[in-house]
């Protein structure tokens, strides 16, 4: 149910924003389509609905992560870069990960802890370095991006709960379900949309903007969320 909902609403935003820019004759702003449709359901969902809903929110939002990162690096990738995105994904540890997760998950298997310590080192420090490569982009990004990047940001955040959450009252859902659904679609571009648009040159100082403008706009968007499902 998770996958269906969340993952309808990502393939909807993709055929949104494209159709929209092809509409609009502007080609050029093709890259924006993964801050338009791809939210940071990682760095800032997984703890945000740990602290709001416990242990089921963050299975919740676990799961919610999951089938965002898959299709990031299958239809995300395709929507900007065409036929390679089926060898990225196969060559992309993420599948790999979440296949070997849910293994040890079902079968209650536990890493050695030498393993476990040395994968949470190299994580912490990924998103430290994406910062610093995200600060260089803003500082090269020009005025006029923040502008275009705000309108995909908002977009991103409001478009996902103009999906979701009209399908979370029409299924009935309710609890941390419900909430942690809708929370999760009003979430800011990812910023690993910068690290990809920069590496398929599909738009990165686009990108740099939504996220920028996005993470700013997701503190109002997410704490009104917060406040309505808390009552």
């Amino acid at each position: 149910l998770v996958a269906g909902i969340f993952g309808g609403m990502i393939v909807l935003q993709v055929l949104i924003y494209l159709w929209t820019i092809q509409a609009l004759g502007r080609p050029e702003m093709r890259g924006g389509v993964l801050s338009a449709a791809f939210g940071n359901t990682g760095a800032i969902n997984l703890p945000l609905s740990y602290l709001a809903f416990g242990d089921e929110g963050l299975r919740v939002a676990v799961l919610v992560m999951v089938v965002t990162a898959v299709l990031h690096y299958s239809l995300g990738i395709y929507s900007i870069a065409g036929r390679r995105a089926g060898l990225e994904l196969v060559r992309s540890p993420l599948l790999y990960a979440a296949i070997a997760g849910s293994l040890a998950g079902l079968y209650q298997w536990q890493a050695p802890q030498w393993i476990g310590v040395t994968i949470q080192t190299l994580g912490q420090a990924t998103i430290p370095l994406l910062l610093i490569m995200l600060g260089f982009q803003l500082s090269a990004t020009p005025f006029t991006m923040f502008g275009k990047g705000a309108l995909i940001a908002l977009g991103r955040s409001l478009g996902g709960v103009a999906i979701v959450w009209p399908l979370v009252v029409l299924l009935r859902l309710d609890g941390p379900l419900a909430a942690v659904l809708v929370i999760s679609s009003s979430m800011p571009p990812a910023i690993v949309n910068f690290m990809l648009a920069r590496r398929y040159n599909a738009a990165p100082e686009l990108n740099a903007g939504a996220i920028m403008v996005g993470t700013g706009l997701a503190l109002v968007i997410s704490s009104l969320l917060l406040i309505h499902f808390a009552v």
